[in-house]
Formats: C-alpha cells, sequence, structure tokens
C-alpha cells in the first residue's frame, strides 16, 4: 500500500483519484531518508498536500478492531500500547480510545480461543476523564509499568492516568 500511488484532489469540486507517478517525487514519500533535512521544498510540499493514498491500508485481521455507534460522542483519538506482556507467557495490543465528550474506552484484541484468527474486542474499561473534548492522548513509557502513564489532552487541561489501573477495579 505505501509503495503505491497517492491520491489528490485537484479542486474542491472534483473526485479523488491517483496522481500521476510523473507527479510523484523521484524519492517517493514513505521511503525512509537518512536526513529529512536533504529533501527538497518541493518534496515536502508534494508530502503535504498528498496525505491520503489511493489503496486503503487493510485492516490488520481483515475487520475492524472495534465498532461502536453513538449519537452522542465520536472517536477522536487512538493511542496503542503495543505487545503488552499478560499471563500466560502471550502478549496483546491495549488500545485508548478518545472520544469528543471526554471518555476513554480501553479494548484489547483477544483471539478467539477457536480459530486463532478471528478477533474479539474487549473493551476491559470506560473512562470519564473530563468533560471536554480529546485532543490528543500519548503514551509516556516509564522503566517499568508502574511508571507509564497515558496523557490526556483537552483544549484546557492535560491529565495523565496509569497505564496499569489493576488496583482501580479491586
Amino acid at each position: 500500500v505505501f509503495d503505491g500511488h497517492f491520491k489528490e484532489q485537484e479542486t474542491m469540486n472534483s473526485n479523488w483519484l491517483p496522481v500521476h507517478h510523473s507527479k510523484v517525487p523521484k524519492q517517493q514519500p514513505g521511503q525512509c531518508v537518512n536526513d529529512s533535512h536533504t529533501l527538497s521544498e518541493s518534496h515536502i510540499n508534494f508530502i503535504e498536500a498528498h496525505p491520503l493514498m489511493d489503496q486503503a491500508v487493510p485492516a490488520f485481521f481483515g475487520q475492524p478492531v472495534m465498532i461502536k455507534t453513538s449519537f452522542r460522542y465520536r472517536f477522536s483519538k487512538l493511542a496503542v500500547d503495543p505487545c503488552v506482556r499478560i499471563m500466560g507467557g502471550g502478549s496483546i495490543d491495549v488500545l485508548f480510545i478518545a472520544t469528543d465528550v471526554g471518555v476513554i474506552f480501553k479494548v484489547i484484541n483477544a483471539y478467539s480461543s477457536i480459530s486463532k484468527m478471528e478477533i474479539e474486542p474487549v473493551i476491559i474499561e470506560e473512562l470519564h476523564v473530563s468533560n471536554r473534548p480529546i485532543i490528543n492522548l500519548q503514551l509516556a513509557k516509564g522503566p517499568d509499568d508502574a511508571h507509564s502513564k497515558l496523557i490526556i489532552i483537552t483544549d484546557i487541561e492535560v491529565k495523565s492516568i496509569e497505564l496499569q489501573r489493576c488496583a482501580q477495579a479491586d
């Protein structure tokens, strides 16, 4: 997908169409470069003007991790704590999904015990952290789990909560 065509909309009333290969910089955006300061201004302008790829990035498990519909809120930000060790020696990704009403859903992908291919999203916690829309989430990993935090940013405040909140469940 990331080696493919970019998408562009020439005017506000135009359809989104693939960018012709002759308009793409020689060093295709998305490829690693040793020093980003060596990129030309036209290259940077292309990157800023073409944030979409023509082909969709496929879902890792072939389907959305979680679908939740509501007339009261929308998802606003996502932060992922990858490869969190679990009992039994495995690991899972923990997703923190923020909303525009100050709620964060803590979600895990649990493999189906039957097929190992299907996923079962599990909301393990619903946190009401603010009455304001959450505009950003950031993981701050410490030297161990006890010192790792989720930084929550609204338009008027910055908060942090522990990533591991098992003690609160007791």
